[in-house]
């Protein structure tokens, strides 16, 4: 977002060499996760495929020359609003840490290691805000858990939505950013691109971080997958983190996105506003039920004598089905076998 800011010039094709997955930053060096690197890639590319080498060298390009553009992408990181304590509702909430270039632990490779997310400090609710943000149109939501507060049934306080009105950044870069997070998941190549729903869109973006102990980086991780759904229209905000993941798998996309895509789904499963609506199509037989077609024959016995419909058969069973007897113009019933261990014929039932 900070470099789709401050340069006009900058859009989603703009190219970046990712060299051959290995870049030296100073003495430093900086790889991808991909062997051998993506060679030259559009940013949109870069940020799909999540490539450390590609973000890093757009956003030194962008804000290293100047001491003053340096601090320039922390003020942007400011009014991403990344470093405000939040006032959450729960006791505890993390004070985030951002440096800046007056710090005496700023270095040249602080400006390429913070923008893949290192050199920072935040809790992985601000992480969630941050994303709910975007999904808002850039409009900063705080989090809340308790609506209001009531004694013997009287409102003792209430805690309304609170909601910035200025937003964090233009609305092209919002557009941009919101392109890039459903690419993540829903192009071929995505980091996320296994966690795809047939049946709603998920905009989101993996993060892999290597732990610090002693001052060395460890072979051991932090993973995490933010992001919201619908893509289309938001509902839902969303940020899986997990610590030391096991079993040798550790990247953001093989462990916190799985879950991510579990949680996304039990919820659609359950929001029944986010499904499309479905026209009711019947295969009718002429002369039978139009829609009831199929159910509890004592029920049906009753609807038949109430409509004045001739009918017979079926009364082996609970359960029936209809059938038009030509020959006689009538209902015929026919039984539905329950079996155990066997998925009874439902066709035609009401729910």
């Amino acid at each position: 977002m900070a470099i789709l800011e401050e340069n006009p010039k900058f859009g989603l094709n703009t190219m970046v060499d990712t060299e051959k997955g290995k870049f030296k930053f100073f003495d430093v060096e900086m790889r991808d996760s991909k062997k051998g690197g993506y060679g030259e890639i559009t940013l949109r590319e870069a940020f799909k495929v999540s490539s450390n080498i590609g973000i890093a060298k757009l956003v030194n390009q962008t804000f290293y020359h100047k001491k003053e553009l340096q601090k320039k992408y922390i003020d942007y990181l400011i009014k991403f609003g990344l470093n405000k304590k939040m006032g959450f509702q729960l006791k505890g909430s993390a004070t985030p840490n951002i440096k800046t270039p007056l710090d005496e632990s700023w270095s040249g490779i602080s400006l390429p290691w913070m923008s893949i997310g290192y050199e920072a400090e935040m809790s992985p609710l601000q992480m969630l805000a941050l994303y709910n943000t975007v999904a808002n149109d850039g409009y900063y939501v705080k989090p809340r858990l308790v609506k209001s507060i009531s004694q013997d049934g009287e409102l003792m306080k209430e805690f309304k939505i609170e909601k910035a009105s200025i937003p964090i950044c233009s609305p092209s870069t919002i557009k941009s950013v919101k392109e890039m997070l459903w690419a993540v998941v829903n192009e071929k190549g995505g980091t996320a691109y296994s966690q795809r729903s047939a049946q709603y869109s998920l905009s989101g973006k993996t993060g892999t971080k290597q732990l610090l102990k002693n001052n060395i980086y460890v072979h051991e991780y932090y993973a995490t997958f933010a992001g919201f759904f619908p893509s289309e229209k938001p509902k839902y905000s969303i940020v899986v983190a997990i610590d030391h993941p096991k079993n040798g798998k550790f990247y953001g996309s093989q462990v916190a996105a799985p879950v991510f895509k579990d949680i996304a789904d039990k919820i659609y499963k359950n929001d029944l506003e986010l499904h499309p609506h479905l026209s009711l199509k019947f295969n009718t037989e002429k002369g039978v039920f139009p829609i009831v077609q199929s159910g509890f024959y004592s029920d049906l016995k009753i609807l038949c004598q109430e409509m004045n419909l001739n009918y017979w058969g079926g009364a082996g069973e609970l359960w029936v089905k209809a059938k038009r007897d030509d020959e006689l113009k009538q209902i015929k019933w026919l039984d539905i076998i329950i079996k155990d261990e066997e998925v009874p014929d439902v066709r035609g039932m009401t729910l």
